[in-house]
């Protein structure tokens, strides 16, 4: 059976849920992607720093409430 595991947080200046935007804006806040130092080595691309525009997809992508 798989697992599901997180390998990040995403810090974001939004304290309840119900204020976040349920749209992709690129001149939104600036977040910050913490990853678990464990994962680090499995990452390419991305450099610490760099801006990079994340979107959620799945089933549930617009349900806030499911992750």
């Amino acid at each position: 059976m798989a697992d599901l595991r997180f390998i990040c947080n995403v810090e974001t200046p939004y304290t309840r849920l119900e204020d976040c935007p349920n749209n992709v804006r690129p001149d939104g806040p600036e977040c910050e992607i913490v990853l678990e130092p464990k994962f680090a080595q499995g990452i390419s691309g991305p450099r610490e720093g760099q801006s990079v525009l994340v979107r959620r997809y799945g089933p549930h992508a617009s349900d806030t409430n499911a992750v």
